[in-house]
């Protein structure tokens, strides 16, 4: 990076050469998610300084958000797959959980599917997947997978 200095001599083109976002004034995703960031081109330094927080924050928050929705299509796919679409389908998503209503015989079937297919997004960092059952959801109890 160039030192401040450098960057005050060139009239801010360092800032906007080098602000995450601000080259296209959007904000890729983890899965190619696009969000636009407008702002980033403000003339309003809040604004600006709004934009360089969300073009930071869009692949880490909204990453997150993004593989609980592919994971979720995932699962129904291989569940579907497997013949276990009648057996379990999923019917909540509670921000990075999935929670699925699961019949007795194929719990263990499903939570190792389940697991399998919510850790293959092939991530430079590994995914783990903790799993609860249980009869309401407010009183799950932790099972080894």
């Amino acid at each position: 990076f160039p030192s401040h200095d450098t960057a005050r001599k060139t009239g801010g083109v360092w800032i906007r050469r080098w602000r995450p976002g601000s080259e296209g004034s959007d904000s890729d995703g983890l899965l190619s998610r696009w969000r636009p960031v407008p702002e980033a081109f403000s003339r309003n330094r809040s604004d600006v300084n709004g934009a360089l927080r969300v073009s930071v924050n869009t692949p880490v928050q909204g990453g997150g958000a993004e593989i609980t929705n592919a994971a979720l299509y995932e699962c129904q796919r291989v569940l579907t797959r497997h013949g276990l679409d009648e057996a379990a389908w999923p019917v909540l998503q509670v921000h990075d959980q999935i929670v699925f209503d699961v019949d007795l015989a194929a719990i263990q079937e499903v939570l190792a599917i389940v697991s399998k297919t919510m850790t293959s997004f092939g991530l430079a960092v590994p995914l783990e997947v903790d799993a609860s059952v249980g009869d309401r959801f407010g009183s799950m109890e932790s099972v080894k997978i």
